[in-house]
């Protein structure tokens, strides 16, 4: 068009469309000397290295990667914000926005596709253009996201080999939703992913007792607590009363916050006495 070349980064409409490994966020980070924090998944699972950033409080960049028999590679870059969910980003087609609206019911795929094709008079944006034709009402939209990004972490729950490499005060390049998640949901998430829907299997005898952990004072605070699940929560409030594993899990299957609160399922429950575990919350005992 007569002017100079510019970077597809540097175009609004173009930039926001480039997978995660190759913006230029991602290009910067591929060398910026050693990492704060770095393990392999063989040997130490993601829901460990979710729980070490979540009591550490970290603030930066996780990036996830592994590769395939075919060659190709799937990169996951997580940012967090004092130990809380801030932006997730994946190299994954299947979870793009408008695939998990499809997946999850919300919209068609030929909605999906009538959006996409006017996604030009909304800036490039998927979620404003389904808000602005009138496919998905904005509250729609930003659950959509903050589930997506929840569950973009808790798949790396079940991945069984990778790079998981943090670097300490690494900011995404630009936010425009914010998730501002407490990393104990996509934990909660992760143990069902990881266990294939049965997270039961990740606890030990059902007859062993549950124990306050090493962290157990901490979670007097809000600070320690957060805004985990509830039903995470609750457990802080039999931790002295030495229950079995079982007991614990009647409990929690029986718990509500209030009169409106839903119920707690048996997977929620597994899974919230596995992140009570690994947050120290808890330990077993004999």
């Amino acid at each position: 068009m007569g002017a100079e070349f510019r970077f597809i980064r540097d175009v609004h409409e173009l930039g926001r469309h480039l997978l995660p490994s190759t913006t230029a966020t991602t290009s910067r980070l591929f060398e910026p000397g050693i990492p704060d924090y770095q393990v392999l998944l063989r040997d130490t699972p993601m829901l460990d290295a979710l729980a070490h950033m979540r009591q550490k409080g970290e603030s930066g960049a996780l990036f996830v990667e592994r590769g395939s028999n075919t060659g190709s590679a799937s990169r996951k870059e997580i940012y967090l914000d004092k130990g809380r969910l801030l932006h997730v980003a994946s190299s994954e087609r299947e979870e793009l926005l408008g695939e998990y609206l499809v997946r999850r019911g919300r919209l068609t795929r030929e909605q999906l596709e009538t959006a996409l094709g006017t996604l030009s008079s909304y800036g490039g944006r998927l979620g404003d253009t389904l808000i602005g034709i009138g496919m998905v009402d904005a509250v729609d939209v930003f659950r959509a996201i903050r589930d997506q990004g929840r569950d973009r972490v808790a798949t790396l729950c079940g991945w069984p080999e990778g790079l998981v490499t943090f670097y300490r005060g690494t900011s995404p390049q630009r936010v425009e939703f914010p998730l501002d998640l407490d990393l104990a949901s996509p934990m909660m998430a992760g143990a069902i992913v990881r266990t294939k829907g049965e997270p039961q299997k990740l606890l030990p005898d059902p007859k062993r007792r549950v124990l306050p952990g090493p962290r157990a004072e901490a979670v007097r605070h809000p600070r320690e607590r957060g805004a985990a699940p509830a039903s995470l929560i609750y457990i802080a409030t039999f931790l002295n009363e030495r229950v079995t594993i079982e007991q614990a899990l009647e409990r929690l299957v029986t718990y509500r916050g209030s009169h409106e609160a839903r119920a707690v399922g048996a997977k929620e429950a597994a899974a919230a006495l596995v992140t009570a575990e690994l947050l120290g919350w808890a330990v077993w005992g004999d």
